[in-house]
């Protein structure tokens, strides 16, 4: 980057409420990154990077900063620095917009995050291994959103 250039945060309050609220969003927050010269920043994570639990829509995103950072990591340091509650609990929620089916909602952080780990041969602190059935549901998962991890497609 040539410089750095204040960060603004902005809400999607101008999206209607069609069927297709989250292109919408995306497009908003698109559209005033275009108008500032600026770059669009996602918050997606590791955890649903490797999950697959993203839109489509929100690939528009051109920088990913929590990208290698876990979910129940990201969760630990919201509490840390102290974020609002509220907001913390937004976070589990389900979000079928986003790919979060209410199912995925309500597995703890730290399950998803274990498994995904154990899967990429990596180790984290706080093991809390998923059930059976969690766990084939998680490669449900995985297997429905495969697809996902070559995107882009782009010629050899």
């Amino acid at each position: 980057l040539s410089g750095i250039a204040p960060i603004v945060y902005t809400e999607a309050t101008q999206v209607s409420s069609t069927k297709h609220q989250e292109i919408q969003r995306w497009s908003l927050f698109l559209e005033r990154a275009i108008q500032a010269n600026a770059i669009l920043v996602g918050s997606r994570n590791k955890t649903e990077s490797l999950l697959g639990t993203y839109s489509h829509a929100s690939r528009v995103a051109m920088m990913l900063p929590l990208a290698q950072t876990w979910k129940s990591d990201i969760m630990e340091l919201c509490t840390y620095v102290g974020v609002p509650i509220e907001i913390t609990e937004s976070s589990k929620r389900a979000d079928p917009e986003c790919g979060r089916p209410k199912q995925l909602a309500d597995l703890p952080f730290q399950v998803v995050d274990t498994f995904l780990a154990s899967l990429s041969g990596e180790m984290l602190d706080a093991i809390v291994a998923p059930t059976k059935i969690q766990e084939q549901y998680l490669r449900s998962i995985l297997q429905k959103n495969s697809f996902k991890q070559n995107l882009p497609l782009s010629p050899q």
